[in-house]
C-alpha cells in the first residue's frame, strides 16, 4: 500500500427525533465538525454522541486501537456502522458499488491493524447473519447490501492480519530485543 493512499474519515449525523453524531473525528477537527453540524441542526440538540472505537488520535488519551469496541446497528434501515471493519483505502465515492475488497485486505496488512484473523472472521460471521442493507464504513464509502458479501468473502479467503510489517516497514522480532 503506497504511503500516498489516504484513508477517509467519516462522521455521520442523524437528524431525527433524537439526533445523533456517529464518530467525532480528531480533536483538531472539532470546530469544523461543530460548524458542519450547525448547518443541519443546533448542536445542543444532539441526544447522542457515539464513539465506535477508541484510538489516541481520534478520541483522546487512549493510545490503544480497539477496532471492535463497538458497532452500531440501526434497525429501521438495516444499517451497520462497523467502526474499522470494512475499511477502504483512498478517496472513495460515498456509496461503493464495485468490489474493492482486495484493497481492503491489503490496507489491513499494510497498517497492521489486526493481530489475528480468526477473531475478525467470527465477527464477520455474526455481522453477515444480520443481512445489512447498508454498511456505513468509518473509513471509505458506504457498502450496499449487494456488494457487502464480496467484502465478507475477502475477509474469509484472503490474508489480512499483521505479518511482521507495519506501514511498509519490517519490524524487528522479539529475539532482536533479547
Amino acid at each position: 500500500m503506497p504511503k500516498d493512499s489516504p484513508v477517509g474519515f467519516n462522521q455521520f449525523l442523524i437528524d431525527d427525533e433524537q439526533p445523533a453524531l456517529i464518530h467525532t473525528g480528531m480533536a483538531p477537527m472539532y470546530a469544523d465538525v461543530c460548524k458542519a453540524i450547525g448547518r443541519v441542526l443546533d448542536p445542543s440538540r444532539l441526544a447522542y454522541i457515539i464513539l465506535l472505537h477508541f484510538e489516541g488520535d481520534e478520541c483522546g488519551g487512549m493510545d490503544v486501537h480497539h477496532w471492535d469496541s463497538m458497532m452500531l446497528w440501526e434497525e429501521k434501515t438495516s444499517s451497520l456502522f462497523p467502526a474499522d471493519l470494512f475499511i477502504q483505502p483512498g478517496d472513495q465515492p460515498p456509496v461503493i458499488h464495485e468490489n474493492i475488497s482486495s484493497a481492503m485486505c491489503e490496507l489491513y496488512r499494510y497498517a497492521g491493524i489486526f493481530a489475528h484473523e480468526d477473531p475478525v472472521r467470527r465477527v464477520v460471521d455474526r455481522v453477515e447473519r444480520m443481512k445489512p442493507e447498508w454498511v456505513h464504513a468509518m473509513h471509505g464509502g458506504t457498502l450496499t447490501g449487494k456488494i457487502f458479501p464480496s467484502f465478507t468473502r475477502a475477509l474469509r479467503d484472503q490474508p489480512f492480519a499483521y505479518r511482521g510489517e507495519l506501514l511498509g516497514r519490517t519490524l524487528a522480532t522479539e529475539q532482536a530485543f533479547a
